[in-house]
């Protein structure tokens, strides 16, 4: 399976979302609040969103300052929450770890849990699908080029 240039997420109203808050006051006393909200993980993702989501997690990890093993660990079990399955791979793939949360860890149990996620897609098929793709006449060269670098983004990452 691949994903195909036309692939969309669902809308704002059909995907629940997390909130995440980080305060920070600085040594004059001002203080600055940053807000996150991520899409949840739930039982009708589809491929798109789930390398959406992942990606997207990696910027807010950036952005909120989660730096540590344990901290990417607690925010990404947020995230999958929303899906039984999802939760019950991602805790499975997090006991096998046995403690050791470390920010090395985190992101080889992320890898394997995208894999588990993702097996159906074939990523070599992606690569030649993405290198052989035509514009439709359907949309304008600007329209085009934004959801051929989105693809070609979401794959690389």
């Amino acid at each position: 399976e691949i994903i195909p240039l036309s692939s969309t997420t669902r809308s704002d109203e059909q995907r629940r979302k997390v909130s995440f808050r980080k305060d920070v006051t600085n040594a004059n006393g001002d203080r600055e609040r940053t807000d996150i909200n991520l899409y949840m993980w739930d039982n009708d993702v589809t491929p798109i969103e789930i390398l959406e989501i992942a990606r997207e997690f990696k910027d807010a990890a950036d952005t909120m300052g989660w730096t540590t093993g344990p901290t990417l660990f607690e925010k990404f079990k947020s995230v999958v929450t929303g899906s039984v399955t999802a939760a019950a791979s991602w805790r499975k793939i997090v006991n096998a770890i046995q403690g050791n949360r470390t920010v090395a860890n985190f992101h080889a149990a992320l890898e394997e849990f995208l894999q588990k996620q993702l097996q159906q897609l074939e990523y070599t098929s992606q690569l030649k699908y993405l290198r052989d793709l035509k514009k439709p006449r359907s949309l304008d060269v600007i329209k085009y080029e934004e959801k051929f670098c989105v693809l070609n983004t979401i794959i690389a990452a």
